[in-house]
């Protein structure tokens, strides 16, 4: 592997000289660099505005500009823009970057951005289901939809939450020979280009993000949207939509995160994190009654999806949070958890130490009771995304929401995948499983205080 890394942090060499010159700063922030407070008063000081030496993200043309010509090197991208607003405001810039009222062939994996991004452009949706065996969105089902019907784009999950990847090269191949363009959300992928054991970076979509803070020592919120080389879009064009979502003040804190993430050494530390959790993987799967799932195929190792014969994902969630250890998601299945070259040694002895006692306490309980998510069962289309988002709506009890239309789009959060779609009828078997998750301890996105909104009926 041979990537180009920055080899200076212009950035923070900028705002370094600005702090240390001792300037009067009449701009903002309002605490002028000076916080009275231990946590935070040494990373005040660098918590600047657009001055003539910072730049401007949202109109680059100094150090923020050179930084993403290096991490567009970095994912072999055409243009790469950086985001301070997650990768929400990717999602959503991509999906307004084709106009407005387009059909959109879209992944029922989907996160939620996806279908804000939706509603604001007005677009069509029509889903697209994962393979039930493979857990993903195949070629074969792209050709299949493309072949019935005209869309505009194509917008897919890869990798998923469970590190499951899509073939995006056959599926890019597919979606440009009708005419598409091809949109991936690859917020969990940031790290694929520091690896030849990885999957590859989706950089034959028109389009993709990622999401530095999920798997690289970035503050949280950033992310970074990259241009595909097939994508025709004139990078400024691409900008003004990011800009009409993105903050108007980004923190200069989070993007000197982005710029310090991608050191030199990057490509040796994921090749070595790779070999030790490939180790650690067989240590898991040798624990009686456990067994990693979603390890088929291509996907990211370093992503631990850990089953238990003897507990549902989430007992066994709160189990490890009894001893500690606390992980990215949990669902009726699994748990997940992320790991990355930040992790020590002794925190996998704790990880090992703890399932194996688990497991070992347990092994007198009951066969769990598995329980697959509604979101990969379609649901009549009552009215467009939009109409349901920004149309009157009011609350009601899940048990009174069967037959109603969904308002919004409501789910477990991790991983923010929608089980009710905005604008389809709430079924008996959806209303039930979230009924289900949300006793055994999942947290709902959407509700409020576990009511459910639901379009006002005419």
């Amino acid at each position: 592997m041979n990537l180009k890394m920055p080899s200076n942090n212009k950035l923070a060499a900028a705002i370094r000289e600005y702090s240390d010159s001792n300037a009067v700063r009449f701009h903002m922030p309002g605490h002028k660099g000076r916080i009275k407070n231990d946590l935070l008063s040494s990373a005040a000081r660098f918590d600047v505005t657009e001055l003539a030496m910072t730049d401007d993200l949202n109109e680059p043309c100094g150090v923020i500009a050179f930084l993403e010509t290096e991490l567009a090197g970095i994912y072999s991208a055409k243009h790469s823009i950086m985001l301070v607003n997650g990768s929400t405001t990717g999602n959503i810039a991509m999906l307004a970057s084709i106009g407005q009222s387009k059909r959109i062939l879209l992944a029922r994996d989907c996160h939620k951005s996806a279908l804000a991004g939706a509603a604001l452009a007005g677009h069509e949706v029509i889903s697209l289901f994962p393979d039930p065996e493979l857990s993903v969105i195949t070629p074969e089902s792209v050709e299949a939809a493309l072949s019935e019907s005209s869309f505009d784009a194509v917008f897919i999950t890869s990798p998923t939450y469970y590190g499951q990847c899509c073939d995006v090269d056959a599926i890019a191949d597919i979606v440009h020979a009708h005419g598409c363009k091809l949109f991936v959300d690859s917020a969990h992928g940031a790290h694929f280009p520091f690896s030849e054991q990885l999957p590859c970076s989706p950089v034959r979509s028109d389009a993709w993000v990622v999401s530095c803070h999920k798997t690289l020592p970035s503050f949280t919120q950033t992310a970074i949207l990259n241009i595909g080389a097939s994508n025709d879009i004139d990078p400024k064009e691409m900008q003004k939509y990011v800009s009409l979502i993105q903050s108007s003040s980004p923190s200069y804190i989070l993007m000197l995160s982005v710029e310090n993430c991608f050191s030199e050494n990057m490509c040796s530390d994921w090749e070595h994190h790779c070999i030790r959790i490939t180790e650690l993987r067989k240590r898991i799967a040798a624990i009686p009654g456990l067994k990693l799932i979603h390890s088929s195929g291509s996907y990211d190792l370093t992503r631990l999806c850990i089953s238990s014969s003897c507990t549902d994902g989430y007992s066994l969630a709160a189990r490890l949070a009894a001893h500690n250890i606390y992980v990215e998601m949990a669902d009726s299945e699994c748990v997940v958890l992320i790991t990355t070259p930040n992790d020590t040694e002794q925190d996998y002895e704790t990880l090992i130490s703890a399932l194996s006692l688990i497991i070992k306490m347990n092994e007198a309980d009951q066969q769990k009771q598995m329980y697959s998510s509604p979101a990969y069962y379609p649901s009549e289309s009552a009215i467009s995304i939009r109409d349901a988002i920004l149309g009157q709506s009011e609350y009601v009890s899940l048990e009174l929401s069967v037959g109603r239309i969904a308002a919004a789009a409501v789910g477990a959060y991790p991983p923010g995948i929608a089980a009710l779609f905005p604008g389809e009828y709430i079924t008996e078997e959806a209303a039930a499983y979230l009924c289900d998750i949300v006793q055994r301890g999942a947290k709902l996105f959407g509700t409020d205080n576990g009511l459910i909104p639901v379009c006002v009926r005419k």
